[in-house]
């Protein structure tokens, strides 16, 4: 049964059938979603970041080695991986209420190094620096957030952090 399925599915991923492919999967991938006890209100975000996933990499004429059926799995496996790490390193972060957190430990060594650092910097990379450095978000976030290219984000952090090493050096 698998190896016609799979045959079915690479003949219609050579023909370029990708909503196919997608909508026979869909289940498939809201099933595992639940699975890993998503809550509701971002079950439905994991499950449309896979289908966008797929679908860019399908789009872009990315080709696999493994069935369909491997691929799917694989990138669902991925995205729900990111969102419980994007999850996680969010409440790490969290602001905490007023008073939850001694004196000592938000007295900053020069307080105003990284306010001085964002005004020093060209609009486009202080978006990135404050998303980046008061947030923590990953690059991938970042780059969505701000309707950017992953790889634009990734050189302004590059000249956030040597801007920031110049700083510390003076």
């Amino acid at each position: 049964m698998r190896d016609a399925g799979d045959a079915e599915d690479a003949r219609r991923f050579a023909a370029g059938d990708y909503e196919y492919l997608l909508a026979k999967y869909l289940p498939v991938i809201q099933a595992r979603v639940r699975l890993r006890r998503i809550e509701a209100s971002s079950a439905d975000d994991v499950v449309a970041e896979v289908l966008h996933r797929l679908w860019a990499e399908f789009s872009r004429g990315r080709r696999y080695s493994v069935p369909i059926r491997v691929v799917i799995h694989n990138v669902t496996s991925w995205t729900i991986k990111a969102h419980f790490e994007r999850r996680r390193r969010r409440a790490e972060h969290e602001v905490p209420l007023e008073g939850e957190i001694p004196q000592a430990e938000l007295e900053l060594e020069d307080p105003g190094l990284v306010e001085g650092l964002l005004a020093e910097l060209p609009p486009g990379d202080r978006a990135v620096a404050e998303l980046w450095l008061l947030l923590d978000l990953a690059p991938e976030e970042i780059a969505q957030r701000l309707g950017k290219k992953r790889n634009a984000v990734d050189q302004a952090i590059w000249r956030i952090r040597k801007r920031l090493r110049e700083s510390l050096d003076a």
